[in-house]
């Protein structure tokens, strides 16, 4: 990778400015790092293949799972965490909708994604359940 950035850079160099040389040439060397993790993704190894079909969008079973976990949410967490990523609503928008600071959106937000992450991962420990 460092190679590939130095040529890059070499390329360039009739184009790049001598005061900003070492930024420019940190920039191509994370561009070049980056888009060799995004080319060379590893797979990842399961234990065991599920020979059932993945729930869809639209499956009844999913969307009734995601209610009991979001009744599981203090209410201003669950309304931030709905609003926020079910409605794709802004910070400020929450805010206004909500009457609260957006500082105060953020942190039960976080609060409230932390909360589900948690149950959903002992819920999958106690069921022995995957995610695909």
């Amino acid at each position: 990778m460092t190679q590939s950035a130095f040529v890059a850079v070499y390329r360039r160099w009739g184009h790049v400015r001598l005061e900003t040389a070492d930024a420019y040439a940190r920039r191509v060397l994370v561009n070049t790092f980056l888009s060799h993790r995004r080319r060379h993704r590893r797979e990842s190894v399961v234990p065991q293949v599920r020979d059932e079909p993945a729930p869809g969008p639209g499956d009844p079973a999913l969307r009734l799972d995601l209610s009991h976990v979001l009744a599981q949410l203090p209410p201003r967490q669950r309304a931030a965490v709905v609003l926020r990523h079910l409605a794709d609503l802004s910070v400020v928008e929450v805010a206004d909708l909500l009457g609260m600071a957006e500082g105060t959106v953020k942190s039960q937000t976080a609060r409230g994604l932390e909360t589900l992450k948690k149950y959903l991962e002992s819920d999958i420990e106690m069921n022995g359940r995957t995610r695909a």
